[in-house]
């Protein structure tokens, strides 16, 4: 006999009571595991262990969660129990780290840079054509073939002369190692 199963419209969504008994568990239990097991809120992998126990548990031992409905789509309402697992986890690292990281070790050391959109990038190329194409030449200037060691002069290509000199400039010593690593602040 093949046994055909429909998945129910709504019979998959936790009740007011479910709801609540899962929010006790939460707030009471889960925090403190969180706060135990991950306090600098590495990922739920850290904690998914326990939360996957509690949710076999729930589903073993709470009537709540014994009902017909939910035998017979057990399924979903151990999806949706994972699900508010999850998503407590991650408020409650908002809640604990918030938006800008505040309680973090590195706090101090981050620092937002916002990138710049497109149109900002094309104003800031576009000045910078007017500023080089807008001075005089003088009359006098005869043009002359380039030689070997002429560049023309144009803002990107002066910029990566800049960049390359300033590469140059590396202690011989800093490139036995591995990596090379440059901090110096950027010449706006």
């Amino acid at each position: 006999m093949i046994r055909l199963h429909v998945l129910p419209k709504r019979g998959s969504c936790l009740s007011r009571a479910q709801t609540e008994a899962i929010n006790t568990i939460l707030e009471e239990e889960f925090t403190l595991i969180i706060l135990d097991t991950d306090p600098t809120f590495s990922g739920f992998r850290a904690v998914s262990r326990w939360a996957s126990w509690r949710k076999d548990l729930i589903f073993a031992e709470d009537p709540l969660f014994r009902t017909p409905n939910v035998v017979d789509s057990e399924m979903f309402f151990k999806q949706a129990v994972n699900r508010r697992f999850r998503n407590f986890y991650h408020k409650l690292k908002l809640r604990r780290l918030g938006p800008d990281m505040s309680r973090s070790e590195d706090a101090d050391n981050l620092q937002v840079i916002h990138p710049q959109t497109g149109r900002e990038l094309r104003s800031q190329s576009f000045d910078l054509s007017q500023i080089h194409f807008s001075h005089p030449k003088p009359a006098s200037a005869v043009v002359s073939p380039p030689d070997d060691n002429d560049v023309p002069s144009h803002p990107c290509v002066d910029a990566a002369l800049d960049l390359s000199v300033k590469f140059a400039g590396l202690a011989v010593q800093e490139l036995d190692s591995e990596w090379v690593i440059v901090e110096s602040e950027p010449d706006y």
